[in-house]
Order: C-alpha cells, then structure tokens, then sequence
C-alpha cells in the first residue's frame, strides 16, 4: 500500500503584505542583480529559505525576522550580497502611492512572469500578479498601506481574513466561482489547538465548531460530524471528565457508522476502552490487534494490564508493547502521514515504567535516557516529560529531594507543555514536597501547608501517612499499609494473613518493587514469633536484591531488619554482634540521606547498645551523642509549618502556570528565575550538562 495521493494546493489565494517583500526579494536576485552576478553558496541558501516562505509551510515572518535570516547567508562578507540585500529592503521607499504598486506589478514582474514561468517562483509570482490585478482600487492601496504597517512591525501578515460575500464584497472587481464562495480556514482550527494547550475549554469548543461548521465541499453533508464529537471527546477526556466523553463518544460511533468512516470509527471505539467499564467489577477491555488500531492505542493497553486488579504478570505488559512497537513499524510503512517521529519514543518510556515496577531501575534509567536523548526539549512532548517526571521523583526517593525538584524547575522541561501536561508537573513537585516533609515528621506542615494546596483531586493522605484514609484499592499495597499501620501500633503480628496475600500477589504479578518491602516486612513480624534462623535465611536470600541501593529506603529497612535477625539468630553472641555492625552503620546512612529521623533515631539506638555489649564505650558514646542530635533535628523539624524555599518553590509553579495560560501564538517565553535556595545548588549546570552529553 502506497502513499495516499498529495492534497491539491488551495484555489483561494489572498496576497498579503509580506508577499511584496517576497516578490521584492525574487526581483532582486533574479532580474536586478542577475544570479550569475552572485556567489553559488549565497543563492542556494537564498533559494532555500525563498522555498520555505513561498511554499507556506511556516508563519509569516515578520520583517525582523525575514531580514535577520536574509542577513544571516552573508558570512563571507561580501560587497554584492551586502549591496543586493540593501536592495532588497527599498520597497517601503517606492511605495509611496497607489500608482506606484501598480508599476511594481505591472512592470518586472511581468518580465519575471515569463521568464520563469514554469518554475514554483514563476507560479508564486503568476498567483501574485494574478490576484492583484483582480482587486479594487480600495483594496489595492489597503494593501499598500497594510504593507508600509507590516514594515513597521505594527501588523501581522496573514492574520487578516476577508469574508466573501456576494452582495456587498467589494474585495474583487473580476469575481471569479471561488470569490463568490467562502472556502475552508484553518484559522480556527489552529484556535482549537492553541485553546486546548492553554486551558480555555470554552474557547476550544467554539473554535472547532466553527471549524466543522465550513464549506469544505458542494455536498448537503460535510461527512465530519464524526470528527468533531471525536476531538470535543478528547478535550473532555483530557480533563477527566468521562461521562461527557462516553456521551460524544457514543454518539460518534453512531455518525461513523452511518457514514462508513472506519478508520474514525477505530478510533472512537478504542478510545472508548480507554474509559472505565459502567458494570461494577468488570475489567477493561483491551484491544484486538488489527491494521486499523492507532499504535498509541495498544500501547494504551499497556496500563490497562499494569492495573493490579488485572492479576496480569508484568510480562504480559512487555507483550503488548511489543506488539505496539511492531504495529507503529506498520503504521510507519504504510500510513506514514498518520504518524509522528516523537510516537516511536513512547514504547520506550512505557518500557521505563514497567522496568520500575519490576524493580530493575538500572533498565528504567537505560530507556529514559534514550528518550531525553532523541528528542527535543522545550516542546510539548508529553514522552520527554514523563521521563522527567520520574526520574524527579527517584531522586526523591534517593533523599536528593532538592534535586529533583530543581530538576523540574529547569526550563527546558516545562517550556511550551499545555495545560494538561503542567497539571501533571505541578502534582509531581507537590509528590516530591510531600514525600520529603512525611519522611521527616513534619505533620503540621503536611495538614496545614502542602494538603491544601494539593494540584490533585485524586491524592489521598493513605499514601504518606498513617491512619485510617481512603483506600488505595491496591490488593498489593492495601495489606502493606494495614501492617505498617498496625506495626506501628505494636500489633503487627495481627496482620500475617493480609501481608502473605500481598506477598503471593506481588510475586505472581513480578512486582518485585513491592514484593521486597513485603518480605522484609514478613521477616520483621516473625521475629516476634522467635523465627529467627529462617528470618535471617530469607533476609540474606533478599539483600543481594537490594544491596545495590538503587532504593535506598527499601536497602535500610533490610539492613536494620538482618541486623536484628543475626543478633538473634546467634543468641547474641559476641560474633553475632560484631556481624551486626556493617548493617547497622549501612542503614544509619541511608536514614541520614533521607532525613528518615524516626528510623534513624531506632538505628542508632541499637546501634549503641550494639556497642555498649561488645564493651566498645566510645563508639556507644558516639553513637548516642548522634541519637541525640537527630532527636533535636526531629523536633525541630516539627514545629515548622513553612519553609521559605519551599513557598518560593509553590509560588514559582504558580508563576509557570500565569505565563503558560497568557503565551502568545508566538512564544518566546522568559523563564522566571529560581527560588534562591535552589540557586544555591550546582545540580542546575550539571542537569544541562547531563542532557548535552546525552543528546550528543
């Protein structure tokens, strides 16, 4: 199957005043100064650049920008191309009246006309000419003055539509059928995308009705009902809204249907899986394979099969992107205008996640840093952004919380993301804020701070903190949190049969990042029932996994608890006790990374009664004179309610949010600076140097 057949150009054309310039810069080169006259590398990036603007495939530039990349070709200095484009910009001079734009028209280009009639220059000029000898004498000294504005930056070339209509268009005095008619603008789709990156729900809606709403053929029907009721359903479903989704949805699949749209009828119909089935208990649907399905579509499929409630093995995940990648080859092959080169990246951050959720996090770091490496930054990738997302919070979860945030903060990651993606952003900061305040007792600051200024809806308290709060309807991670929370009421040995149906789940699943904490837990709760040669089996058949500490919460817990087991697998032994040691020095600094001061005080707490059997008076002496400083730290760190680098770091994201909803068409956005604290830091250079090594 080969490419489909190209669209025919536009039979409206409206001349607008950087066309002059256009033409100017034509007569300039090939009927002033000859091209003979100028150098070969001079005129084939001229040529280029003319090709780019008189095919219209870009913006209209505006004049400082048209004279910046003209200007730009001249690196070898020289006198003609310097004396040539002097020349090109003396057109304002000339067109001091009306009569002088018709000599403009009438005389070179004329002579350029057949010239070179047959080249793409020739028919942009035959299409200039043409359409200006059809204007009136008002249009045509409109032109002229909308020319000497556009010179003086005051007006934008092309944001001028003239409306068609028959009885008082005074636009044209030769009208020919495709004056008399208005024809499709892509004005207000280009509103529909820019409204639906910053936010304006309102504004997108009516833009791209208005859009639909056009004469696109001589039909009683346009045939693209479809298409609006199925992008007015993306929009909602973007925004979490699903019930209105399914609404446009069902009915969409409806019109299609009648109008034997199958492709459009693919698409509503997997999106539609995408949703939450109406029948309580009932899972998903995924998919069936076929030449029709979008790729992203499978590869959609992919979270479907990650949801717990799916009892799926992640390596059912790792199937289904497989299939995705080879149906996007497909796509690639015979659909290659329905495809972008940035959707190719997206198997590879799916592939990420699951690697994290295995808790292979070294494969996880290999495939996001293919993704940073191959794509663009600054720019609404929503793959790129993932990528950082995640990487932010493992360092967060390393105790580098400083520097995931101001791994976030950098500008390159959230410049030119819409409104969807900086939600996104924004909940992931608060993640990271939040973890790191939970981590080191600061409830006044979670309750009276950060929970309220949550950029979620769906957060729930369950996820950093004790007590009873909603469930995370998780049958893995519920039965963990009842034993933590149990635990750390003394009553873990209460919960045996909730923590082995996490374990038999985790394990089956191959959710391994969940499956350790699981059996260290196990092994904490059997200790109480005098276990200890098997806790410690277990224990020393586990820490090979962790001991890497590419999770440095889940290695301190393993080592605390091993400890715990040596000492009372050898009864206490003098042997026992100086085994124990290398494990508590080794939890004592990855709670001290982590600002953990709860786990850090139990550490060194044993840590010197360790020393204090073994007779060893200094170090005991050491150990407890750190117990006390970290007791000092944690209750200071409790009487704080707000940080200063911390609102600076909220009211920032508030800053982003402003400018991201008030960016023009045309965005050259300075970045606001960053909160002193993080200023401090030198992770923003060696963040830049990282991504440049990577791109490289």
């Amino acid at each position: 199957m080969g490419p489909p057949p190209p669209t025919p150009p536009p039979t409206d054309f409206t001349i607008y005043p950087h066309h002059l310039q256009l033409l100017k810069i034509l007569m300039t080169i090939f009927y002033t100064y000859q091209t003979a006259n100028l150098p070969a590398d001079f005129l084939i990036k001229i040529n280029r650049l003319l090709l780019e603007e008189v095919s219209e495939t870009r913006t209209p530039p505006t004049l400082q920008e048209l004279k910046e990349r003209v200007e730009a070709l001249n690196k070898g200095k020289s006198a003609v191309v310097a004396s040539a484009i002097q020349e090109m910009w003396t057109l304002v001079v000339f067109l001091s009246n009306t009569e002088k734009i018709m000599n403009f028209f009438q005389g070179k280009s004329r002579r350029y006309l057949v010239a070179l009639r047959r080249s793409m220059f020739g028919y942009f000029v035959r299409r200039c000419y043409i359409t200006f000898m059809k204007l009136s004498f008002e249009s045509k000294y409109a032109l002229m003055f909308d020319y000497r504005k556009w010179y003086i930056s005051y007006l934008v070339s092309g944001a001028i539509h003239i409306k068609k209509d028959i009885l008082s268009m005074d636009h044209s005095v030769y009208k020919t059928p495709t004056d008399k008619r208005e024809s499709v603008q892509t004005d207000e789709y280009r509103m529909w995308e820019k409204s639906l990156a910053l936010g304006d729900d309102l504004t997108a809606s009516e833009s791209l009705r208005r859009f639909f709403e056009q004469r696109f053929h001589d039909g009683n029907d346009s045939g693209l009902r479809q298409h609006t009721l199925l992008n007015l359903a993306r929009l909602h479903y973007s925004r979490h809204e699903h019930v209105a989704c399914r609404k446009l949805l069902e009915e969409a699949i409806t019109v299609a249907r009648t109008c034997n749209d199958r492709q459009t009828l693919q698409y509503c119909i997997s999106m539609l899986n995408r949703l939450q089935p109406l029948e309580r208990n009932r899972k998903m649907v995924i998919n069936e394979l076929q030449p029709d399905l979008p790729p992203y579509e499978a590869l959609f499929d992919v979270k479907k099969l990650l949801m717990v409630g799916n009892q799926q093995p992640l390596s059912a995940a790792f199937e289904r992107i497989a299939q995705a990648a080879s149906l996007y080859d497909l796509w690639a092959e015979s659909r290659r205008d329905q495809v972008t080169p940035q959707e190719q990246w997206g198997t590879h951050v799916v592939q990420s996640i699951v690697w994290s959720m295995m808790g292979n996090t070294q494969m996880a770091e290999l495939e996001e840093d293919m993704v940073l490496g191959f794509t663009h930054i600054r720019g609404n990738d929503n793959n790129r952004l993932t990528v950082y997302l995640n990487r932010a919070y493992r360092y967060a979860r390393q105790g580098d919380y400083e520097k995931g945030v101001s791994l976030l903060l950098n500008p390159d990651v959230w410049c030119g993301i819409d409104m969807a993606d900086y939600e996104q952003w924004a909940a992931q900061i608060w993640h990271v804020l939040m973890l790191r305040a939970s981590r080191r007792g600061q409830t006044r600051m979670i309750s009276d701070y950060l929970w309220p200024k949550r950029f979620i809806h769906g957060a729930t308290l369950k996820e950093y903190t004790y007590g009873p709060s909603a469930p995370l309807n998780s049958m893995i991670r519920d039965p963990l949190h009842e034993v933590l929370t149990l635990r750390e009421a003394g009553q873990g040995h209460t919960v045996i049969q909730p923590l082995l149906t996490s374990i038999w789940h985790s394990e089956f699943q191959q959710r391994y990042a969940c499956y350790r904490p699981g059996i260290i837990l196990l092994a904490d709760v059997a200790l109480e029932f005098g276990m200890s040669r098997w806790c410690r089996r277990i224990m020393e058949e586990l820490m090979p996994q962790v001991i890497a500490g590419d999770d440095l919460e889940q290695r301190a817990f393993a080592c605390f608890t091993l400890a715990r087991c040596i000492i009372a697998a050898g009864d206490s032994t003098q042997e026992a006790l100086k085994e124990s040691i290398h494990y508590l020095k080794i939890a004592e600094a990855d709670y001290a990374k982590m600002d953990l001061f709860r786990s850090l005080q139990d550490t060194q707490y044993y840590l010197s009664v360790v020393y204090h059997n073994l007779d060893m008076t200094n170090e005991r002496d050491e150990a407890a004179r750190r117990h006390e400083e970290t007791k000092e730290r944690a209750e200071d760190a409790k009487k704080v309610v707000i940080e200063e680098w911390i609102t600076d770091v909220m009211d920032l994201i508030t800053e982003v949010g402003v400018a991201l909803t008030t960016r023009p068409a045309r965005w050259h956005m300075t970045p606001p600076p960053l909160p002193p604290h993080i200023k401090k830091k030198t992770y923003w250079e060696d963040t830049v140097e990282v991504k440049d090594s990577a791109s490289r």
